[in-house]
C-alpha cells in the first residue's frame, strides 16, 4: 500500500512539515486551501525542496474556482502526483476548470466526495469529461454511505483515497481498530497496492500510528 499523509502535522511552512515527514511518508499532500500571494509565494520558495525530499500531491483551494484553477496551472508542470479538488461553487465555471484542468494535467486531477451529497450532483455534471476521483472513505461514513457500494459505482474512476477515523459525526480524527480493521480489509478486497492511500490527520504522532498500522497490515 502507497501511504501518504498531510502536510499539517505541526505549525510551520509547507517544506518544514515535510522535513519531519521525510523517511515514512510515501507521499506528502500539500494542503493548499487558498491562493493568495503569501501562498503561492511560499510554494515557489520551497517547491524545489520539497520536489527533492519526497514525492507530493495536492488538495486544491477550497474557497472559490478562480483559486483552484490558478493553482492547477501553477503545479501543471511541476509533477504533482495528483490534484484534489472539491465539489463547490457554479456548475458551469465548475465544469470549465475540470475541463481545463483535464487537458494540463490528465487523469492526475481527482474529484472528491464530501460530507454531504454534493459530489454526486457535481460529478454527473462532468462525468462526460471522464474525471478521476479521490474517495474519501471517513465521508462516506460520516454521511453513512457504504464504501463498497461507492467502489463498485465509481471504481473505474478511482485514483487516490483519503483515510481518517470518524466519531459520530465528526471526521479527521484518530480511529479505532475496528475501523482500521475494516478500512484495511476494503482496500485489500477491492484495489490494487498502486492505489495511494493519504492519512489525512494533522497530528504528527496519531499520523505515524495510523501509517505504520497500514504498512505492516
Amino acid at each position: 500500500m502507497i501511504v501518504g499523509v498531510t502536510s499539517w502535522q505541526k505549525p510551520g511552512t509547507y517544506l518544514e512539515n515535510v522535513e519531519l515527514l521525510k523517511g515514512f511518508a510515501d507521499f506528502v499532500e500539500l494542503l493548499v486551501y487558498t491562493w493568495d500571494e503569501t501562498t503561492k509565494g511560499t510554494l515557489e520558495k520551497e517547491i524545489g525542496g520539497i520536489r527533492n525530499k519526497v514525492k507530493y500531491s495536492v488538495h486544491l483551494p477550497t474557497d472559490n474556482l478562480e483559486n483552484c484553477k490558478k493553482a492547477i496551472q501553477y503545479f501543471s508542470d511541476k509533477n504533482a502526483y495528483r490534484l484534489t479538488i472539491h465539489p463547490f461553487g457554479d456548475k458551469e465555471e465548475f465544469r470549465k476548470v475540470i475541463k481545463e484542468g483535464i487537458e494540463l494535467v490528465g487523469e492526475k486531477l481527482c474529484l472528491e466526495n464530501l460530507e454531504n451529497d454534493a459530489f454526486y450532483d457535481y460529478y454527473e455534471f462532468v462525468k462526460d469529461l471522464e474525471v478521476s476521483i479521490t474517495m474519501d472513505y471517513g465521508h462516506l461514513l460520516i454521511i453513512n454511505q457504504n464504501p463498497q457500494e461507492f467502489y463498485e459505482k465509481y471504481s473505474g474512476q478511482i485514483k487516490e483515497i483519503h483515510y481518517h477515523g470518524v466519531d459520530s459525526e465528526k471526521g479527521h480524527v484518530f480511529p479505532e481498530e475496528n475501523q482500521l480493521e475494516e478500512f484495511i480489509n476494503f482496500y485489500d478486497q477491492n484495489f490494487e497496492k498502486d492505489v495511494p492511500v493519504c492519512i489525512e490527520l494533522f497530528e504528527l504522532e496519531d499520523t505515524k500510528k495510523v501509517f505504520e498500522r497500514l504498512k505492516k497490515r
